[in-house]
């Protein structure tokens, strides 16, 4: 909100994504590293680094894209590559199903400068729903981007943002069993302050009224 600020000269509040609080029950045995959603802005090529990653620290693991992309060449690009088995679109009921057995779902933003300046500002939908209600999210892109310092900034997810270190962040990671709860804990807790359908409608009353209120006082 202070880019925006900045830009138009007038006061900027930032509304975050609402989402719904599904009742999911968690697997807490579950091993399986999931990514759900769309794959455009580059993020197949971070996703792709991460796999590959993941298939030198952890051989016997891969990640199981699900997306409804219909790019035959980014498609092409996920197939035969170590640490990814791509699975193609799944309906919504076998999305909650994929968050109950999964222990990470991975959100990766591209560290490409065209890509990064396209997406600089967002903070997905699929980010508000598993703060709210999903597995830890396991998250690798640059700084700079909104929703990757979003989750640095608060701690609501292991959040990888340099290429170099990938191999060694993510290895610790996959052996971080103490600090699991603690960030899913943290996830929850911002979802409640940020994503909530209730207080997103709150503050959008209470900010209209604001400037309602100011404009009738000129």
């Amino acid at each position: 909100s202070a880019r925006y600020q900045e830009i138009f000269k007038k006061p900027c509040h930032t509304l975050h994504t609402a989402a719904a609080d599904k009742k999911l029950t968690l697997n807490k045995a579950a091993t399986a590293i999931s990514y759900i959603g769309n794959l455009t802005c580059g993020r197949h090529r971070s996703l792709i680094e991460l796999g590959t990653a993941l298939s030198k620290v952890a051989p016997q693991m891969h990640i199981d894209v699900y997306s409804a992309e219909t790019d035959k060449a980014i498609i092409s690009s996920l197939t035969n590559v170590a640490g990814i088995e791509f699975h193609g679109r799944i309906s919504a009921e076998n999305v909650l199903s994929v968050m109950e057995n999964s222990r990470f779902v991975v959100h990766t933003e591209s560290f490409d400068s065209y890509d990064m300046e396209r997406v600089k500002f967002s903070v997905s939908t699929k980010i508000a729903e598993s703060l709210m209600y999903g597995p830890c999210l396991l998250a690798y892109g640059p700084k700079g981007i909104a929703s990757i310092d979003y989750l640095e900034e608060n701690k609501a997810a292991y959040v990888i943002s340099a290429q170099d270190n990938l191999e060694t962040e993510l290895s610790a990671i996959l052996d971080d069993t103490s600090g699991y709860d603690e960030v899913l804990a943290n996830a929850r807790k911002l979802a409640r302050k940020n994503h909530s359908t209730a207080i997103n409608s709150a503050k959008v009353r209470r900010w209209l009224q604001v400037a309602v209120d100011d404009y009738n006082a000129k």
